[in-house]
């Protein structure tokens, strides 16, 4: 029996030992770049309604989706989007077990201290879970250094491969596939490349007719609303509070034919980035795009659901609505 306690004590300090060992000396820093809500992904229903005989029937309380905050740090590499463990823990015991309580009050934490440009320093574990790979980060206290607050964390790394969109122009495959008898070859495939033709070059970098080429069309683009940019435009718009700060900024419509439809951004995306500034309001996308010349070539990262995107496009001037 003590040989057995023996080797089960020795298995667990091992183990210990070599996840310590492995994360004690990991520490990274990083810049705190601030904070901001999102919505879980989870609906509290708090309404209660009575049938009074003095009154009549009368409802109290309120509804509406939960939200949690998020807090950014920048590293070398990337950037990293953290949780509190309190908040995480609620959001999951709301999804899977249903009930609309708030299970933990939320507290402050060592991040709500800080202001941005602050450094940060923290270490990370990995752990494998039925979901996927869950992302510890451990921040340790300004006051007690042998302390640490537990964060969940998501990672965007600064450099993401490109993910090729597939063609949407069958007019295009079919004309390339010699499928076609030489009557629609010619019907069809000349018309397209006279029609592209017409539209400019892609190859002088801009995506607006009349710009790169002096024999460029003036076609005038459907309004798609109002601009969320200035001086330039990348033809889109957003239905988000200018100042309320979200991860990212969500796209509600697209013109059609503009530097953002060109590249591939559709109604529903979230722009994250414009040349590696990260974005958490609408305000913030709009100083970026009024900040430059139209003309000029971004980087645009985005988001469409799970997966992250990143491309190119030239800013156009906001008169021409494109």
């Amino acid at each position: 029996m003590k040989t057995a306690i023996a080797v089960v004590t020795a298995v667990v300090l091992l183990s210990a030992h070599a996840v310590l060992g492995k994360n004690a000396a990991d520490y990274q820093v990083g810049t705190y770049l601030g904070s901001g809500l999102a919505a879980d992904g989870t609906y509290t229903n708090n309404v209660q309604c009575h049938d009074n005989i003095a009154v009549g029937f009368t409802c109290s309380g309120d509804s509406g989706f939960n939200h949690v905050a998020l807090y950014k740090m920048k590293t070398n590499d990337g950037v990293w989007t953290l949780e509190t463990y309190r908040q995480a823990e609620d959001t999951t015991a709301r999804k899977w077990i249903g009930d609309p309580v708030h299970f933990k009050k939320e507290k402050p934490n060592l991040l709500d201290a800080l202001k941005p440009g602050d450094r940060v320093m923290f270490r990370v574990e990995y752990h494998r879970k039925l979901n996927g790979t869950e992302k510890d980060v451990f921040i340790p206290k300004a006051d007690d250094p042998n302390k640490e607050e537990k964060f969940i964390g998501s990672f965007l790394p600064a450099v993401v491969p490109s993910v090729p969109q597939k063609p949407t122009d069958n007019v295009k495959a079919m004309c390339d596939s010699g499928k076609l008898t030489p009557e629609l070859q010619a019907r069809y495939c000349q018309q397209q490349t006279q029609a592209q033709n017409q539209v400019g070059s892609e190859n002088t970098g801009s995506f607006f007719p009349g710009q790169g080429s002096s024999q460029g069309s003036t076609t005038t683009r459907e309004d798609p609303g109002p601009q969320v940019a200035g001086d330039g435009s990348i033809g889109v718009s957003s239905d988000e509070n200018p100042k309320v700060r979200h991860d990212g900024v969500s796209i509600s419509r697209i013109a059609p034919g503009g530097p953002a439809n060109r590249a591939g951004i559709q109604a529903g995306d979230v722009i994250l980035a414009i040349d590696d500034h990260y974005l958490f309001t609408a305000e913030e996308l709009t100083q970026e795009i009024r900040g430059r010349k139209p003309g000029t070539r971004v980087a645009i990262r985005y988001r469409r659901h799970a997966t992250i995107y990143d491309t190119y496009l030239i800013i156009g001037h906001a008169d021409s609505k494109q």
